[in-house]
């Protein structure tokens, strides 16, 4: 991967620890502009080797422009409950697209990966109600826009096993 895409990768690494940085030292000016950066390179990177052609890059294309207003909304969460719920609906959004892409790939070859994919299931299923039960009595008004996130984000982790080594 380093090699093949030598340019994207430096650019990609460099932005994510200059993320990092910026959440763990709190610099918000900061992350007005590196955290979109985020799903901005990946989503051109894909533009450009993929040209956009075949539902797959598509729907990843459409998650990740998703996930870009869902991490922007989320800047902004401490001003109000509104922009988190913002945030949540983009992430959804790019959730269930990521998880229609997935789930279409898995459909082409369904015994490639079948194995990890009913791993994953076991296990997300656990650790999500796990999670869920644990942090429900601090959710207030919340519980159900939160068990709906984490529902479609497990479903879509789960597809994700089932493309277990179909791809690099």
């Amino acid at each position: 991967m380093w090699k093949r895409h030598l340019s994207f990768s430096i650019s990609f690494g460099l932005i994510a620890a200059l993320n990092l940085a910026v959440e763990f030292f709190d610099i918000s000016d900061a992350r007005l502009i590196l955290k979109p950066l985020i799903c901005l390179i990946l989503a051109g990177y894909l533009a450009n080797k993929t040209r956009l052609t075949g539902n797959f890059s598509k729907l990843i294309f459409v998650g990740l422009l998703f996930s870009l207003v869902g991490d922007t909304a989320l800047i902004f969460a401490n001003k109000g409950g509104t922009y988190f719920l913002a945030g949540l609906g983009a992430f959804l959004v790019a959730h269930i697209a990521y998880s229609i892409a997935f789930f279409r790939d898995y459909r082409y070859n369904q015994e490639a990966s079948k194995k990890y994919g009913h791993f994953m299931l076991i296990a997300l299923a656990i650790f999500t109600m796990g999670i869920y039960l644990w942090i429900r009595p601090y959710l207030n008004d919340m519980k159900l826009p939160v068990l709906v996130y984490m529902f479609f984000i497990s479903v879509m982790a789960i597809l994700a096993g089932y493309r277990y080594g179909r791809v690099n």
